[in-house]
């Protein structure tokens, strides 16, 4: 059922510029990356209960990315970063702390798509909160592995 999969895990979250907002994090941008190469992807992560969870799940859904791996945390909020751009436009990046993605957790279904999956690719920032448990117990059954 996953063996053909690949298993994206780690942060979704809008990135916040001055005049707008883009959907970023580095495991997301990677699943849609492979689904645009055809490779068959599952994604797994944690939003808030709030408009901008609402919005990440209509943005996955255009990138043909099912959201059943998603979770919905109703205390903490969706993942932002602040971004502001110098004069040279390099841009700084101020993540907001205690955010949805920071609380992902795992369960039976979770860890057998894992287990399961040709490989498993991590985000570092997943490694900061309560995700990190989850991120170790996926390690403990994940075959092939990938830190981005």
């Amino acid at each position: 059922m996953y063996a053909k999969k690949v298993c994206c895990f780690g942060e979704i979250l809008w990135d916040i510029f001055p005049d707008y907002k883009k959907l970023g994090g580095a495991p997301f941008n990677v699943a849609t990356t492979l689904k645009g190469l055809d490779v068959e992807v599952e994604f797994i992560s944690r939003i808030g209960k709030d408009i901008l969870g609402d919005e990440i799940l209509h943005k996955v859904d255009n990138y043909q990315i099912k959201t059943d791996f998603i979770q919905i945390d109703p205390l903490h909020p969706t993942g932002k970063v602040n971004v502001s751009l110098d004069a040279e436009g390099t841009a700084k990046y101020n993540f907001q702390t205690d955010s949805a993605w920071d609380f992902i957790e795992s369960n039976e279904r979770s860890l057998t798509l894992v287990n399961h999956s040709k490989a498993f690719i991590f985000g570092s920032l997943v490694a900061r909160g309560y995700s990190y448990t989850t991120l170790k117990q996926f390690l403990n059954v994940a075959d092939l592995v990938f830190s981005i």
